[in-house]
């Protein structure tokens, strides 16, 4: 129902690109029209581009985390612009590639098997300001009968613009978690405290 075009086309104009979506709409083979990895830039053009309400970008599935945010400066301001036009952001990685997690909280124990010790980025990625973080949103999810990750894509879900998100699971426990997590409405309080734990340098 929904076809993501994943990369901006920076070679076929984007008039030519929305004709071929309006073909697919009209024969009900697709229903919805989205883009991925996009800039403002990009949405902009598909909008000016847009040969009907029916090409109209309905979603954009970009990278965001709660400690980096919109990681790829050229994406950045498109969680403000979708929430503006009224697109759902798909957040993809939202746990940092595992890092929002409580697996990684001690990390004396990580090791071979763990996805960012395997791939040689822990040491770039679990750096002291940003783990200072993490445990203190730790202590909130865990104060509040929660895992790390339950906490920070309940609270993704707070955002504005923001849809759904698409965490990784490598588990069936894994899995049921973060589903959990679309069912929890966190307080005034944990809001709060997550926001001011965000806010530290």
């Amino acid at each position: 129902d929904l076809l993501y075009f994943h990369l901006y086309d920076q070679i076929t104009p984007p008039e030519e690109s929305l004709a071929a979506v309006e073909d697919l709409v009209s024969r009900d083979l697709v229903r919805y029209f989205a883009g991925g990895n996009i800039s403002v830039d990009g949405l902009e053009r598909y909008a000016q581009a847009s040969p009907s309400v029916r090409t109209r970008v309905a979603a954009v599935q970009n990278s965001y985390d709660i400690i980096n945010g919109e990681r790829n400066p050229e994406q950045r301001g498109v969680l403000a612009y979708c929430a503006q036009n009224r697109i759902a952001y798909v957040a993809w990685s939202p746990l940092l590639r595992g890092l929002l997690t409580d697996r990684y909280l001690a990390l004396g124990k990580v090791g071979p098997g763990d996805r960012l010790f395997d791939e040689g980025t822990l040491e770039k990625d679990a750096q002291a300001a940003v783990m200072a973080r993490i445990r203190g949103l730790a202590d909130v999810a865990h104060a509040g009968g929660l895992e790390l990750s339950q906490l920070v894509l309940a609270y993704m879900l707070t955002l504005d613009g923001m849809g759904p998100v698409i965490p990784a699971s490598s588990t069936v426990a894994q899995l049921e978690s973060n589903a959990q997590a679309g069912k929890i409405a966190l307080s005034e309080e944990q809001l709060a405290q997550v926001q001011a734990i965000l806010l530290q340098d």
